[in-house]
């Protein structure tokens, strides 16, 4: 399942990187029914599997990380940028 997803989505959802790790949303000891559903799967590079994906810590998980990967982005898409005329 890591491979065809990862094959799927190659890319790291913050950083746009190549994938290293396949995310479980929902971790597997709280809720061991999600671990090869896709929806609770996102790919993340080593540091934003580590900086958003556990909130900088192995022990924690990110309970709002869908959340977070949208308003990222939001921002991104919105950010100012030299030149670009904003309205």
């Amino acid at each position: 399942v890591r491979n065809t997803y990862a094959k799927a989505h190659p890319t790291c959802v913050f950083c746009g990187g190549p994938v290293e790790n396949v995310h479980h949303i929902v971790p597997f000891h709280v809720w061991p029914e999600g671990e090869l559903v896709e929806s609770n799967l996102c790919s993340l590079c080593r540091f934003d599997h580590y900086e958003h994906g556990h909130l900088l810590n192995r022990k924690s998980w990110n309970t709002n990380l869908v959340e977070d990967i949208m308003r990222f982005r939001r921002e991104v898409e919105t950010r100012p940028m030299k030149g670009k005329v904003t309205e």
